[in-house]
């Protein structure tokens, strides 16, 4: 789709979140009335939006019980964020706020050179049961597991060859796993899988990391952005130039910050009704 296109898709979603929330979210129902502002009539482009006060963490944690709308709340999802920017927070996700969560993720996959079951290696999000392995494998989606908790030099000489035994194509982790990964490749010289393609999520992937991950496997590093709180995510493409945002998936502000070079992310996810962030606070 062409930047008009998108932009009228947005203004419908957003329309239809804002005029759903204002009649069932009882935060909103407060907060238009106060502001008098009526989705209905009063939202008639994009930039009606800034009518609406931002939405900071902390108000949003003050009053989370204000913020569900009971129409979603038996057929929501819970999703829980770690805490790593304050404390944890809980939101409800719709379904189909998380159908398109999935689906940009996979399409962010593609454009760097992924296909449905290329074999691929997690080193992340697995934490070994009371047996003690420390792989696992998921066979629908041929995906092999590792943990990321044990990450000695005797365990990565291992989880290296059982990816060369397995002959896996895409490697995925936390840049701090991956880069401990690399940092023992460089370390020790040892081989390594012929990969495709690296996929980091969750963390900040610095500059000189990426490097080092790109000199030891020799390919590229695709960056993904995203938050637990569902409200905006962005990611690389092939091009590896500066991340792109989901615009199907959330609408993003970029509002000045007290320093110059750095700008704070406000996002609105266009498909969430069961607890809409609506001008989020990043």
């Amino acid at each position: 789709w062409d930047k008009d296109r998108i932009q009228q898709y947005q203004f419908r979603k957003l329309k239809h979140l804002l005029v759903e929330s204002g009649e069932n979210v009882p935060y909103y129902s407060n907060l238009f009335q106060e502001i008098g502002f009526n989705p209905a009539g009063d939202f008639n482009s994009i930039e009606d939006l800034e009518k609406i006060p931002v939405l900071t963490k902390a108000k949003a944690r003050e009053f989370r019980h204000l913020l569900d709308n009971p129409k979603y709340a038996k057929r929501s999802i819970q999703m829980r964020t770690s805490g790593s920017t304050g404390q944890p927070f809980e939101v409800n996700v719709s379904k189909n706020a998380w159908v398109m969560e999935q689906a940009v993720v996979w399409r962010h996959w593609k454009w760097s050179g992924y296909n449905f079951r290329d074999k691929m290696a997690i080193v992340r999000s697995f934490v070994p049961g009371p047996d003690g392995k420390l792989t696992k494998k998921e066979r629908l989606r041929n995906f092999l597991y590792f943990s990321p908790f044990h990450l000695n030099d005797e365990n990565m000489a291992s989880y290296l060859n059982k990816m060369i035994e397995e002959d896996v194509k895409v490697l995925r982790g936390y840049p701090s796993t991956i880069f401990i990964l690399a940092n023992f490749v460089l370390r020790t010289n040892h081989k390594i899988p012929k990969l495709k393609l690296i996929l980091v999520a969750s963390e900040e992937l610095r500059d000189n990391d990426r490097t080092a991950i790109e000199l030891a496997f020799r390919t590229k590093v695709t960056n993904h952005y995203g938050l637990a709180e569902i409200c905006v995510m962005m990611g690389d493409c092939g091009a590896h130039n500066g991340l792109h945002n989901y615009d199907e998936h959330a609408y993003l502000e970029l509002l000045e910050s007290e320093q110059e070079d750095r700008k704070r992310i406000i996002g609105t996810n266009l498909h969430n009704f069961a607890t809409p962030l609506i001008r989020y606070d990043t």
